[in-house]
């Protein structure tokens, strides 16, 4: 048996970027994942997918938007990153307030140009978001990895 000591921590800081004067997005959460392998053997790998909670992020959308539909863009901007890890982000709930929200239930790979993530209507409150982090194999280099996923609001 071999010991092999691997720690990579991924640290997502949550950024937001508005569009508009009449509404706002509120983004409350962090994920920090550490992966440490102690003991690994000859062809053995690391799980190559780890989940955050159903709500690790929770987005808010408020302000005078009673009459409008409204969408959040998502990106990412690495700070330090391998190209083979990869965010993945899916939308859990719907929320609480007098709007809704509709699509991002299915998980979407975070790229570095914004895409719609999901859309809504009126105010709505901590929706919840779950992140996966996705390409973890021991051939990746021990160290600290981060990045930034941007969230932007659009009212149209």
């Amino acid at each position: 048996m071999k010991k092999e000591h691997i720690f990579i921590t991924l640290l997502l800081i949550v950024a937001i970027s508005i569009n508009g004067f009449s509404q706002n997005v509120n983004v409350k959460g962090r994920w920090s994942v550490n992966s440490s392998i102690r003991d690994l053997y000859a062809g053995e790998d690391i799980s190559p997918v780890i989940q955050s909670e159903d709500d690790q992020i929770t987005l808010s959308v408020n302000g005078n938007v009673n009459k409008s539909t409204w969408k959040i863009a998502i990106s990412k901007s690495d700070i330090v990153w391998d190209n083979t890890l990869e965010i993945w982000v899916r939308r859990t709930g719907t929320g609480n307030g007098s709007g809704e929200v509709w699509g991002g239930t299915t998980f979407q790979k975070v790229g570095d140009i914004n895409m719609t993530f999901f859309e809504g209507k009126r105010s709505v409150n901590k929706i919840p978001i779950q992140l996966e982090l996705r390409g973890m194999t021991v051939t990746i280099p021990a160290m600290a990895y981060s990045t930034n996923i941007v969230y932007t609001l659009y009212e149209y």
